[in-house]
């Protein structure tokens, strides 16, 4: 609240010419900020923890805040903001949108305090805040160290702790431990090896980065392709290098990924190749 005094000052004429002054008279003006209340997160859990950001949540401005038509509103989580909404219901509780992608973004950073913005008279004033968590307790890498050392088939799916591998179409594909004609691995070191196919790797969990390990004796070609569940975000035609462990590494700006397809062309003939030590994570 700012305040300020004027001062007025009146004059009368009596039977004197001379002018008298009265006593000045005080007017106190006064700016009062909105009392704008603190959210609630509709998708957080009783303790303010919010466990699948695959989902997105809600930020639920109560009609308590007395927004008023045309004005605009976002969120604000840490340090990220949402988009502004406008208000075209006044005097009504808002729902502002919080995307995946802007909660894994968060995941695992611990407690952050969550409140929202509302634009009057062309400035941004907070609310009250409340303190949210994002975890999702799903593991971000998958070494293959679980799973029984098997042959994969055309059209088998195999379920991981992090990502279930489906065999799109493949000859000569296993998970072993036992690889022995490949040097210089550990022969109790867990890999995929694969010839010719296509594997799809997906994930548990979204995020905008995926990598993985890969052994390559032959330079041989790929196409790695990346999707957000059925949505292609980007297709790469990759060499990896040969004789060394290589390490492929993909980060997309503004879109999530959940699944790997990893198609080795038909015709390419040679030692399987090997590969490990998959993630899909923020970066």
């Amino acid at each position: 609240m700012t305040n300020s005094t004027s001062f007025m000052h009146t004059q009368g004429n009596e039977r004197s010419t001379a002018p008298v002054r009265s006593s000045p008279l005080i007017f106190r003006v006064s700016k009062t900020e909105r009392i704008l209340p603190s959210p609630t997160v509709i998708g957080a859990n009783g303790s303010g923890v919010i466990t699948n950001p695959d989902t997105g949540v809600t930020i639920l401005v109560p009609a308590a805040a007395g927004l008023k038509l045309g004005e605009r509103v976002q969120g604000v989580i840490g340090t990220f903001v949402t988009d502004a909404v406008d208000v075209s219901k006044p005097d009504e509780a808002l729902p502002i949108p919080v995307s995946a992608l802007l909660l894994w973004r968060v995941d695992g950073t611990g407690q952050l305090p969550w409140h929202y913005e509302v634009e009057i008279n062309g400035q941004w004033q907070r609310s009250n805040e409340i303190l949210i968590t994002v975890a999702s307790n799903i593991p971000i890498t998958e070494t293959f160290e679980t799973i029984p050392d098997q042959a994969i088939l055309s059209g088998q799916t195999v379920v991981c702790p992090a990502l279930t591998l489906v065999a799109e179409s493949v000859s000569d594909t296993h998970i072993t431990r036992v690889y022995a004609p490949i040097p210089p691995f550990p022969l109790a070191a867990p890999w995929i090896y694969h010839q010719i196919g296509v594997l799809n790797f997906n994930f548990k969990r979204h995020g905008n980065t995926i990598e993985f390990d890969v052994y390559e004796h032959q330079n041989r070609e790929y196409i790695l392709q990346l999707y957000d569940n059925n949505t292609l975000v980007d297709s790469i035609t990759k060499r990896f290098a040969t004789g060394i462990v290589d390490k492929f590494s993909y980060t997309s700006l503004d879109r999530l990924i959940n699944r790997l397809r990893l198609d080795r062309k038909v015709g390419q003939t040679g030692s399987p190749a090997q590969f490990d030590n998959f993630g899909c994570f923020f970066r």
